[in-house]
């Protein structure tokens, strides 16, 4: 008989022997057991051959608890399920492993609860910390999330992240205001910011990020923060005043796609926003993806009819995706007038109506015909992009 079969044949009768005891004496028999240095032995081979995965070497297990996270730089939970603190109870293998691997850790998400709780605040707190201790000299993908919390932390609480900064690869804040600590300082890694803030804050100046090209800014993030521009490819506003859309793309002459959502009010609370009839256009000379997902129209302003596309000027777009309200009051002569003018050929077209009604560019080009440089595509190439990010 093999040692292994053995030692199933031992595990065996001894909880034969078990089961048969009355409960007192059932518990001392197994207090006496979990004694022996035998039994350990044996129970440890025996859940290496149940357990075949604990005796895979340690860079194969780190590898398989890579694939078992969000892809960076989505960023995990602190804790359950998809989050590496799940990695770290199975087992004290696991969580050597798990605790040696700086990867696990590098995308982090600091969300802050709401009602307000000091305590529970102070242990998210806590719980990032450790967090970014564990990363080691990884680039880092953060989030930090005051927007139920309705409250801008001390500059004190978030030294320990400031302090990181450097390492920042990836970073998204939405609050109220902007905790401005978190920006003294160079960002020399930085390639993705998004910015949400839904109250004016002290102005926010980017110093020292060159990697820096992709952008999203929501409500009072457009006109608060300073950034270099020019080095953008890819931006997205939302809720946001035409004013500011529009002083914001004449800064970012290389953007290659382009993401608008525009304020349909004339004012907002105190806020009032201005009149951009009678600007001249703006030149994109390299934006080859455009989408107006916004509510569009903007009510009492100059290009209500035709739209902000009239204040645009696109040679090199190849995709267009909007709301047909966004597009202007009679899509197909909008579409028309900025395609002459912008002498672009687009490649996809997609409009939407309030009946969720879609229209694509074949269908398009069969019904106005006279649009001009229309390139239509088969319906079958569809592309879903209902999960697209910014």
């Amino acid at each position: 008989m093999s040692s292994l079969a053995t030692d199933r044949a031992r595990i065996l009768d001894i909880d034969t022997e078990i089961l048969q005891l009355d409960p007192l004496e059932r518990r001392v028999t197994v207090a006496r057991l979990r004694l022996e240095p035998e039994k350990d032995r044996v129970q440890q081979r025996l859940e290496s051959y149940v357990c075949p995965v604990l005796s895979l070497p340690n860079e194969i297990v780190s590898e398989i608890f890579i694939q078992f996270l969000p892809v960076y730089p989505n960023r995990p939970p602190l804790t359950g399920l998809r989050s590496p603190t799940l990695l770290t109870h199975i087992c004290s293998k696991w969580r050597h492993i798990a605790l040696a691997n700086p990867e696990l850790w590098r995308a982090l998400t600091l969300r802050l609860p709401s009602p307000y709780d000091v305590n529970a605040i102070s242990r998210r707190f806590h719980l990032a910390e450790t967090w970014l201790l564990r990363t080691g000299c990884c680039p880092l993908s953060v989030e930090i999330d005051e927007w139920n919390a309705h409250l801008t932390q001390e500059q004190s609480q978030y030294s320990f992240m400031a302090s990181r900064r450097e390492r920042w690869e990836h970073l998204e804040i939405k609050a109220m205001r902007v905790n401005l600590a978190l920006f003294d300082g160079s960002l020399p890694l930085l390639r993705h910011l998004r910015l949400k803030l839904s109250l004016a804050s002290a102005n926010i100046t980017l110093h020292g990020a060159p990697l820096l090209r992709s952008v999203a800014l929501t409500g009072f993030a457009s006109s608060c923060v300073t950034l270099p521009w020019t080095q953008l490819t890819s931006l997205a506003l939302e809720s946001v005043f035409p004013a500011d859309c529009m002083r914001l793309l004449r800064k970012t002459p290389n953007l290659l796609d382009c993401k608008l959502v525009i304020f349909d009010k004339l004012s907002i609370g105190p806020y009032t926003a201005q009149d951009i009839g009678g600007q001249t256009p703006v030149l994109l000379p390299h934006l080859h993806s455009l989408a107006l997902n916004g509510t569009g129209t903007v009510t009492g302003f100059q290009f209500r009819e035709n739209s902000i596309m009239s204040y645009l000027i696109l040679p090199s777009l190849s995709r267009l995706e909007a709301l047909d309200r966004a597009v202007g009051k009679y899509p197909p002569s909008v579409l028309s007038s900025f395609i002459s003018k912008s002498a672009c050929t687009l490649k996809e077209l997609c409009i939407t109506y309030d009946d969720n009604l879609v229209i694509e560019l074949s269908e398009y080009r069969l019904a106005f015909p006279s649009i001009p440089e229309l390139t239509s595509r088969p319906r079958s190439a569809k592309r879903d992009d209902s999960n697209d990010e910014d």
